[in-house]
């Protein structure tokens, strides 16, 4: 079993060589082939990847799945930010002359994997990548928490950043 990425969400894979007991596997929809690989959703909600194209597909292949759920992610993801978005204009970040420096720290890019990657707030959240976006939110967190954010009150504040992180993971555990 392993974890991988697919179109923007985290899935735990599991190989098999068939079918798991009681699934019962039919029809390759269209575009399927010998090379694919099949999978369904088991008991507790992992993605069961069956390697063998000779047997019948399974019910929910991975693609469709994880690009529903991906799906669902992102737009939750663009309404965290065009919440955030809305707010900011209600307290006048433009005539504050404080859009520009917003728009800087949320789409600073931070390596916070360590490896090679840098990511940022905007496109993490927008995109659905949310597990990531809770790793640089948190950075953020501790950079409003060392005053480093002090000069962009109200706009971005360590109780807007915890409140956007909590609206994630609640999304996240829901």
């Amino acid at each position: 079993m392993f974890l991988v990425f697919k179109d923007n969400l985290l899935v735990k894979i599991q190989i098999m060589d068939e079918a798991p007991e009681g699934h019962v596997l039919k029809d390759m929809p269209q575009g399927f082939d010998e090379t694919t690989q099949y999978a369904k959703l088991d008991s507790n909600g992992d993605v069961v990847v069956i390697s063998k194209a000779s047997q019948e597909y399974s019910d929910i292949a991975t693609l469709q799945y994880t690009t529903k759920l991906g799906d669902k992610a992102e737009e939750f993801g663009k309404n965290i930010m065009s919440k955030f978005r809305g707010e900011n204009i209600a307290m006048g970040i433009t005539q504050a002359g404080m859009s520009g420096p917003v728009i800087s720290v949320m789409t600073e890019r931070i390596d916070v994997n360590l490896d090679g990657h840098p990511l940022d707030v905007k496109s993490t959240v927008e995109t659905g990548t949310l597990y990531e976006a809770i790793k640089v939110i948190d950075h953020h967190i501790t950079k409003a928490q060392n005053g480093d954010y002090d000069s962009m009150t109200p706009f971005i504040t360590e109780a807007r950043l915890v409140a956007m992180k909590t609206a994630i993971q609640d999304y996240l555990n829901g």
